[in-house]
């Protein structure tokens, strides 16, 4: 039994994906950034971003983008590791247009709209409070968390972070490698395939 960290966990998800899909990748250089979070004022800039190097075009049921972003820039949002967005896109377009309306659609998703599960600090694994397939997965897997829960995270509470004066994590939750396969599904089941009353997806630049 293999042991994950969550961004091992969204890292083997997306690749799961491909190896099943097949999807066309669009390499993106330079990169695209989505804004996530925003400290800046009159004297400095301080701004995170999460940065996005490739697209996967998952052209099935439904016409997909799907990209793990990496964060990057300064520290307002530093509690945030890794995200795994999904896009839909207009299956008209192609070459430069197509690439440039999904390069819009990322610097339109800023905070978190584009994305399912972003991973944070301390390892676990969220979603925005939006009813977006992100949530509405995590909320079905939550419900069987503990088969695959290795480890939870651990603080300590007497050192306190200097962005928001949480507690430091000392230790970040880790994953059985069986949660793969169970978000591989669910994605599946509510994104690629899934009916579209029972999901929403940001399409900003489309």
């Amino acid at each position: 039994m293999k042991i994950l960290t969550g961004s091992e966990l969204l890292k083997k998800v997306y690749i799961k994906l491909q190896e099943r899909y097949k999807p066309e990748i669009i390499k993106l250089d330079p990169a695209e950034d989505s804004e996530i979070a925003n400290d800046s004022d009159l004297h400095r800039t301080r701004i995170e971003y999460m940065s996005y190097n490739e697209l996967a075009l998952f052209d099935g049921h439904k016409k997909v983008v799907m990209s793990l972003g990496t964060k990057t820039g300064a520290y307002p949002g530093e509690q945030f590791l890794d995200d795994l967005i999904a896009v839909n896109f207009n299956p008209k377009l192609k070459d430069k247009e197509l690439e440039k309306s999904l390069r819009k659609s990322i610097r339109c998703g800023t905070y978190f709209k584009n994305t399912l599960f972003f991973v944070l600090q301390d390892g676990l694994i969220g979603a925005t409070e939006n009813k977006t397939a992100g949530r509405i997965i995590l909320e079905d897997v939550t419900k069987k968390i503990n088969q695959y829960l290795f480890r939870e995270p651990k603080y300590n509470k007497e050192v306190l972070s200097l962005s928001d004066l949480s507690p430091v994590n000392t230790s970040p939750a880790l994953y059985k490698s069986g949660l793969v396969d169970l978000l591989v599904k669910k994605i599946e089941d509510y994104v690629l395939i899934g009916f579209p009353e029972q999901i929403e997806l940001f399409s900003g630049g489309v």
